[in-house]
């Protein structure tokens, strides 16, 4: 099973900017907006865009093998906050986070490219009910590739039937 994008990417950014495992979270994960003054990273998959996809079979010792490859190019969506100005202040070490060299050898072992720049660094700060909440959006494009092989049944092993056991209707 391959590790999801964003959990690398909460990794290298855990790492880089020495956070505790309590303040970096993949989003939509049903957490409270915290009420402390330290900093928060949260991390969100924005969409996607395929632009390769493959299928190719392979002979190996034990039959015919698929091997279905898809080139994709990831938007991911990295959100800063706190209740001070360190959310804007440390944008540029989350930004440098990215191009350490803790995350290049990351992404060598994962199969994965993440942008040297991101695409867009936006400042997203409201003011909540008793404080100014201070929030700072990073976008990055992230290349990955998801490869799946299969084994090809034989045709004698092949069988394909409908009927409305299976739910269709007919």
């Amino acid at each position: 099973m391959s590790v999801s994008t964003l959990a690398i990417m909460c990794d290298i950014i855990k790492e880089y900017m020495h956070l505790h495992c309590n303040q970096i979270w993949i989003y939509n994960q049903k957490r409270n907006i915290p009420t402390d003054f330290r900093l928060y990273v949260i991390v969100e998959y924005a969409g996607a865009v395929c632009y390769s996809s493959s299928k190719k079979h392979e002979e190996t010792i034990d039959g015919l093998k698929t091997i279905n490859a898809q080139k994709m190019q990831e938007t991911i969506r990295i959100n800063l906050i706190s209740a001070d100005p360190e959310a804007i202040n440390r944008v540029g070490e989350c930004i440098g986070a990215l191009s350490s060299d803790y995350s290049q050898n990351v992404q060598a072992t994962m199969g994965l490219t993440i942008a040297s720049n991101p695409t867009s660094v936006l400042d997203a700060s409201a003011a909540e009910v008793t404080r100014q909440l201070y929030r700072t959006i990073i976008e990055v494009k992230v290349l990955r590739a998801y490869v799946q092989e299969k084994t090809v049944p034989c045709y004698d092993d092949f069988s394909f039937e409908i009927s409305n056991e299976k739910g269709i209707e007919l």
